[in-house]
């Protein structure tokens, strides 16, 4: 196969939201056969294997629909010996949306296309971004954070959650006798997997549990009676931040869970957002920001709450969903840019990228000499 033209569409991975790759990875299949690339399918099983074309193929293209428990081979050899153009990474969760992939491929002398690892990283983990945001005088809701080795040593939830340390509020404390509702949720996982929306003492205890399934450390924050609105964002050749217009989210259920965001798919997009143009400038205000101090480069979906207070922006996804009712892929076509051509946008991007870090690292190695 010839690899001039050639993309790696990476997708699966070992993560809950391994299913939602699937359905992403079928519609950018789509995008970019369609914007004339060749593509490469290279699907990771559950158990970490690399399948290269073959299944892999298969599943994109429907004849299969999960990838096998295991291969005969681990394949990645071939990634190494034939480079694509560039890797397209639509592995959602963590292994793949938090950077470590992408660190993988950027070792490799790969071109991946997104953000890359350092902002992937701290875009991924819910604390580490809100603090970057926060830092920068970006609004984010009131949170507090509890690892496991605290939680082990709480008997009491009451406790726990009062001494549990606060962030991101005005006044240095949430409310403590009263603080319901209240979201909890892992600080590394998307599409709301082990997010729950608690109401009394009794369920705060089963939530936070079952929240340290995904990760060593949970979020716990304010709900807030909020109207859910997301803009899309990409950087071009130049690292200019280029966003699209903002949509918002109607939830079906009592919050924008997996079900309702990749299962039952009820929830209402309202394209383009009914918002005051006022609103509109300050959220755009806080998207670049968001974008220039938190991603550096690549995409991103950007999430925020609006409530009677005021605005509040929740968090940037650097993998958003890539599904038939995703809102990345929607909010730029109704800016008239069609899925084919939005994919030749990141792509160029991350070429233009990598050839910019490839001249530094070049200067660089010729000022190496052998230390005596």
């Amino acid at each position: 196969m010839s690899t001039q033209q050639t993309i790696d569409l990476f997708f699966g991975g070992r993560s809950g939201e391994h299913a939602v790759s699937i359905l992403s990875a079928r519609t950018i299949y789509k995008g970019l056969l369609d914007a004339g690339y060749t593509v490469r399918p290279v699907g990771i099983g559950l158990e970490g294997r690399w399948h290269i074309d073959g299944i892999a193929r298969d599943v994109l293209e429907g004849r299969a629909q999960m990838l096998p428990a295991a291969a005969a081979t681990d394949m990645r050899e071939q990634i190494w010996q034939n480079k694509s153009v560039a890797s397209f990474l639509i592995t959602h969760g963590q292994h793949g949306e938090d950077g470590r992939l992408t660190g993988c491929l950027e070792t490799m002398g790969c071109t991946p296309v997104g953000t890359d690892t350092i902002g992937a990283a701290a875009a991924f983990d819910k604390f580490l971004a809100k603090s970057v945001l926060w830092s920068a005088g970006v609004p984010v809701v009131p949170s507090k954070v509890i690892d496991r080795h605290e939680w082990l040593g709480m008997t009491d939830v009451e406790v726990a959650y009062t001494q549990a340390p606060a962030f991101f509020d005005a006044d240095g404390v949430l409310d403590q006798a009263d603080p319901f509702p209240l979201f909890v949720k892992p600080a590394q996982c998307g599409s709301s997997v082990g997010c729950h929306k608690v109401q009394t003492w009794d369920t705060l205890s089963s939530a936070i549990d079952d929240a340290f399934e995904h990760g060593d450390r949970v979020l716990i924050e304010q709900a807030l009676d909020a109207r859910e609105v997301e803009c899309a964002v990409r950087f071009d050749k130049d690292g200019e931040i280029v966003l699209s217009g903002f949509g918002e989210i109607r939830p079906a259920a009592d919050f924008y869970d997996f079900d309702d965001k990749y299962i039952d798919g009820d929830a209402g997009l309202i394209i383009p957002a009914e918002i005051d143009e006022a609103v509109k400038r300050e959220m755009k205000k806080y998207a670049e920001i968001c974008a220039q101090r938190l991603l550096g480069n690549g995409f991103a979906r950007i999430d925020f709450f609006l409530t009677k207070e005021g605005i509040y922006l929740n968090e940037a996804n650097v993998l958003p969903g890539f599904t038939a009712i995703s809102m990345y892929p929607k909010l730029f076509a109704e800016a008239g840019v069609p899925l084919p051509t939005l994919l030749k946008h990141l792509i160029d991007e991350a070429i233009e990228r990598k050839n910019r870090q490839e001249a530094q690292l070049r200067k660089a190695l010729a000022t190496v000499k052998p230390l005596k």
